[in-house]
């Protein structure tokens, strides 16, 4: 699948809203929604390359996809952890750094965070686990549906997001929120939506998906203010607005495949692409150096520019120092790596 530059602006209007969020900026009060965005995304991206390489060579090379993920993933995350434990010291004196990097090291965080309340300084983790649960078990169960028709594969993929949305739901109403916010087998329904999606990637963009996001931004149009504005939208996160924005992130990534579209010109605006980019680097730092800055969804978001500056400064770093290198090698295994007979 060729990079879309209009997919990573969409990327950077997700961690946007995250930080936003979490700086407590006002107006942003819904911003969390930010992460299920990514999610979407992440089911969607990681579901075209696998049935890519599916269509390609019949089969998967387990061994050479999650090498990948871990040269994407693990040498940024390290390094946050890294700094954490070291310098962590001076803010948080009192945390078991070394205990808490290691849950989220070992991609704990989202079972852990719910049923155990840690790790604290570093929550932010859970979402990485919660893709990481995905990448171990969807390669599995999509090798064994690949070869069905496609509409029986639909289907199925339909009746899965189906059940996975009932089952958060029925979860919302018998357990703490932040179990069900946290835990990966109630917060998976994103995933699942841009894997559905990523069986509509090769239909013609410039037909029935121009008409059907119009639909979803109607349809939408009332609950991405709500999910925004409100704080109390918390309570009602498993119900319809959560169930509206996956869809509508589906249909917007249905337009940004179409490069002649309105909205890919929106969306591959150089400064959000470049935002989308290290936006895995901003991610895993803005939690932190958020906290050590003073804020953690608090009022003090009048000196945000500062603390955005300390931030990207620190994401741009983790992206030429880390990331890139260790893209170098992430291609050069793809290449390496022999084609299943």
């Amino acid at each position: 699948m060729n990079r879309n530059a209009a997919l990573d602006g969409l990327r950077g209007c997700a961690i946007l809203l995250v930080i936003f969020f979490h700086a407590g900026v006002p107006g942003f009060a819904g911003g969390f929604v930010g992460v299920d965005i990514f999610f979407v995304l992440s089911g969607f991206l990681i579901t075209s390359l696998l049935m890519d390489e599916i269509e390609r060579t019949g089969t998967l090379d387990f061994v050479a996809f999650y090498m990948r993920r871990a040269l994407r993933l693990y040498p940024a995350l390290l390094l946050m952890l890294a700094a954490y434990i070291i310098a962590g010291a001076r803010f948080w004196p009192n945390e078991p750094r070394p205990f808490h990097a290691l849950i989220a090291g070992l991609y704990l965080t989202d079972y852990s965070r719910a049923y155990f309340g840690i790790p604290t300084t570093i929550e932010h983790t859970w979402s990485l686990a919660i893709e990481e649960h995905y990448y171990l078990i969807w390669p599995l169960l999509l090798i064994a549906i690949a070869r069905w028709p496609r509409r029986a594969r639909i289907t199925f993929l339909i009746a899965l997001y189906a059940l996975a949305t009932a089952w958060r739901i029925y979860r919302a109403g018998h357990a703490e929120w932040d179990v069900v916010y946290h835990s990966f087998d109630s917060h998976c329904s994103g995933l699942l939506a841009g894997s559905l999606a990523a069986q509509f990637r090769k239909d013609d963009a410039a037909g029935w998906r121009e008409r059907a996001l119009a639909l979803a931004v109607c349809a939408g149009a009332t609950a991405v203010p709500l999910l925004l504005a409100t704080a109390a939208v918390r309570t009602s996160l498993f119900g319809l607005p959560a169930i509206v924005m996956e869809f509508l992130s589906a249909f917007v990534i249905f337009m940004l495949l179409n490069r002649k579209s309105l909205a890919w010109r929106i969306f591959a605006f150089p400064p959000l692409v470049w935002t989308g980019t290290i936006s895995y680097a901003l991610y895993l730092w803005h939690g932190p150096l958020l906290k050590a800055y003073g804020y953690d969804e608090q009022h003090l978001w009048p000196d945000l520019p500062i603390a955005l500056a300390l931030i990207f400064g620190i994401a741009i770093f983790s992206w030429f120092a880390v990331e890139r290198p260790a893209q170098a090698l992430r291609h050069r295994w793809t290449r390496a790596a022999p084609a299943p007979a």
